[in-house]
C-alpha cells in the first residue's frame, strides 16, 4: 500500500525548500498537483505547481463529483478555490508527496 504524504504550514514558513529536498531525495514520490482558480504566477506551469482552472471549469467538476476536497480562501484579489481531485491520486499505484497553507 502506498501513502500520502503532506506537508503544511504558514506561507514563507520553508514548506516549498523542505518539498524540494524531499522530491529529490525520495523521487518515487509522485506530486500532488492540486487544481486552483488562483491566477497562475510568472514563474509557474499549468500541471506543475497546479492545474489552473477557471470558475467555470470549477463549478462543471463539482458536477461531475470529481473532487475529494476544496477549500476557499477570500483574498483582497477575489476569491480563490484550491481543490484536490478524485482522479488525481492513485495509492494503488505510487506514493505522493503534497504541499499546502494552514
Amino acid at each position: 500500500m502506498h501513502q500520502l504524504f503532506y506537508l503544511m504550514g504558514k506561507s514563507a514558513s520553508g514548506k516549498d525548500t523542505i518539498y524540494q529536498r524531499l522530491r529529490a531525495k525520495f523521487p518515487e514520490l509522485r506530486p500532488m498537483v492540486l487544481y486552483t482558480t488562483r491566477p497562475k504566477r510568472s514563474h509557474e506551469q499549468d500541471g506543475r505547481e497546479y492545474y489552473f482552472i477557471s470558475a467555470e471549469q470549477y463549478i462543471q467538476m463539482c458536477s461531475a463529483d470529481r473532487w475529494i476536497e476544496t477549500r476557499t480562501y477570500h483574498t483582497q484579489k477575489g476569491d480563490w478555490i484550491y481543490c484536490t481531485a478524485k482522479d488525481s491520486i492513485d495509492l494503488s499505484n505510487s506514493s505522493y508527496l503534497g504541499i499546502g497553507t494552514l
